[in-house]
């Protein structure tokens, strides 16, 4: 009786160890989720396809951030799709090659968390031949999402006028609708200011008083912390 209560005893706490390492692992999964899309990370995307439309697997992409010249490396599915993740706002140049193709080029501004979509079209010849697509103006329309987002630079910041120091005046300076308006602080395109919310790090700046926000009834920060 007392070997069988000792192997209950060890199967149970076998299983609970166990049980507290799955749930480690899910915490950490989850939580490193919501810190990447809480980050602004976004994707470069698409299909590549020769010139009757066939899809092409195994063409070789290849993604490079301008600014930092960290590269990035995949290759299309089977299908012809292929998906470069978690990449931060900037300007990238996306190489695509596949043998008996020329080499298709092409350079992209991202936007803040844009799944930015780049379908490709292989033309016939040999890979030292090359396809320069001048197309590095922001792409301005994503198939997944209505939500449209770009990032200023500190140096940027710096050089706007600001009345005040406060924030909201510079959010009102950068963004297209977004005015002062009624002694508000801001309004979107003629709504109200309660129809406007803010966040900071995915933490919202909302009045629960007035709805929005409030600069008499919120810590806003200091413009030089953003």
């Amino acid at each position: 009786m007392n070997s069988f209560s000792g192997q209950m005893m060890h199967a149970l706490r076998g299983w609970s160890q166990a049980v507290i390492t799955m749930i480690t692992a899910l915490a950490l999964v989850i939580g490193c989720s919501a810190a990447l899309a809480q980050s602004g990370a976004g994707s470069i995307q698409g299909t590549v396809t020769d010139s009757t439309g066939a899809m092409i697997p195994n063409a070789v992409i290849h993604v490079v951030n301008q600014a930092t010249g960290v590269a990035i490396d995949t290759k299309s599915n089977n299908v012809g799709f292929y998906q470069v993740p978690s990449l931060f706002t900037g300007t990238y140049i996306v190489t695509i090659t596949t043998s008996g193709m020329k080499t298709y080029v092409q350079t992209i501004e991202l936007l803040v968390a844009q799944n930015a979509v780049i379908n490709v079209a292989m033309n016939a010849g040999a890979v030292t031949q090359q396809i320069q697509v001048n197309a590095d103006v922001v792409q301005l329309t994503t198939s997944d999402s209505g939500v449209i987002g770009t990032a200023l630079e500190n140096a940027r910041i710096n050089q706007l006028p600001m009345n005040g120091r406060d924030i909201l005046t510079l959010t009102n300076e950068i963004t297209p609708g977004l005015d002062k308006c009624n002694q508000a602080p801001s309004c979107a395109n003629g709504l109200m200011p309660g129809a406007t919310t803010y966040e900071i790090d995915g933490v919202t700046l909302e009045s629960r008083e007035f709805g929005g926000t409030n600069a008499g009834t919120n810590s806003l920060p200091d413009p030089d912390a953003i």
